[in-house]
């Protein structure tokens, strides 16, 4: 494993979360990995190159690192998503050749929610599919021809009468 900076061994008495080993000195990461983590904390908090840094901050700076990784690729991965995905009924008439069903949720650490084609304001729903939603709903629930259908209403009709399917 590579020297560690005399600079990132001095502690301090940081109120936070304990430092792993996994964050700290994790034999996988460069020598350059360190130094770009360790600026990134520097320019945060405006440290000198001259004054110690904590473990602690090290480490928020790695986290702080990988969750901008993580929602980059989370954003790459929606758009591919908007257009490798469509919604088309869940009956589908006989003799059609089966369909390949993408997954119809996300699932995160706040549980699991549906993917945003259920969404009213999707951008890819044409007026006349957002309508045709909405006239279900209405039938679904009983209401008016005219009535109101809020975004949660219509998403739920969305979801009971549509699935997610991968484009051919």
């Amino acid at each position: 494993m590579p020297p560690r900076r005399e600079g990132l061994l001095k502690r301090g008495r940081g109120n936070g979360p304990k430092v792993t080993d996994d964050e700290y000195a994790y034999p996988e990461h460069t020598e350059e990995f360190r130094s770009m983590i360790e600026q990134r904390c520097r320019d945060y908090f405006q440290m000198g190159p001259d004054s110690p840094l904590h473990p602690n901050a090290w480490a928020a700076s790695q986290r702080a690192y990988w969750r901008e990784k993580f929602s980059e690729a989370e954003v790459i991965r929606k758009k591919t998503e908007a257009v490798a995905f469509c919604l088309a009924p869940k009956k589908s008439p006989k003799g059609s050749p089966r369909r390949k069903l993408a997954p119809q949720f996300d699932y995160s650490d706040w549980g699991q929610t549906l993917k945003p084609h259920f969404n009213y304001e999707f951008p890819g729903h044409t007026a006349a599919f957002r309508e045709e939603v909405a006239a279900l709903a209405r039938k679904d629930r009983g209401k008016k021809p005219d009535a109101h259908i809020s975004p949660h209403m219509w998403k739920i009709t969305c979801h009971k009468r549509y699935v997610l399917i991968e484009r051919n």
